[in-house]
């Protein structure tokens, strides 16, 4: 597996190793073989992933404070796009993804049919961010855990969580405090939203 030669850290490299190293090990046991490695495996697990000999399953996946890159968001993105049965994923404490990191990492939420807990916290997402995963997360079949504490999200954002915690039923809980600046009438809709349910 080659290394990332885009002016990362050498932190935020090994965080993307790490990603595709999970990702290339995952299709690797279910008989992928690609010399290019993991970003080529998940391009053919998408692919190939209806053929009943290629069964590949990730239940869980924390790259929780690994400074994760735009690169590597790419990674998980492709990773929840190719649906491998992943149930959990955490990605806590990663400040210095983008915009387009995370727009990466919502277009990959946007197809998963398999994902029930996801970890966003203190990951400094603002409002432009949050409002692409939640619009990614609008229709999801799967997701109940939402954790978003720790984000500077305002009311235009938690605006938007409002909207789709009423549209989509299956969201049981969404951790919003501390660390985000949506008004408490605001917080109170939600929860009132989610425990109705």
């Amino acid at each position: 597996m080659s290394a990332v030669s885009d002016g990362s850290t050498p932190v935020q490299t090994l965080a993307h190793n790490i990603v595709l190293d999970v990702v290339t090990k995952a299709l690797a046991e279910s008989g992928y073989t690609d010399p290019e490695g993991g970003s080529e495996l998940v391009e053919q697990a998408m692919r190939d992933r209806a053929s009943p000999k290629r069964q590949i399953t990730l239940k869980q996946l924390d790259v929780g404070e690994c400074q994760l890159s735009d690169n590597s968001a790419v990674a998980v993105g492709q990773l929840l796009k190719a649906d491998v049965g992943l149930e959990s994923l955490s990605l806590t404490s990663n400040p210095e993804l983008s915009t387009a990191g995370w727009q990466s990492i919502s277009e990959g939420l946007r197809s998963n049919t398999t994902l029930a807990s996801l970890a966003l916290d203190y990951c400094n997402l603002g409002d432009v961010s949050i409002i692409q995963i939640m619009d990614a997360l609008r229709d999801n079949p799967i997701l109940r855990d939402l954790d978003l504490e720790g984000n500077g999200i305002g009311d235009e954002g938690g605006r938007w969580i409002l909207d789709v915690a009423r549209d989509n039923a299956q969201l049981k809980s969404i951790t919003l405090m501390p660390g985000n600046s949506i008004t408490a009438e605001l917080l109170r809709e939600i929860e009132t939203v989610l425990g109705d349910r």
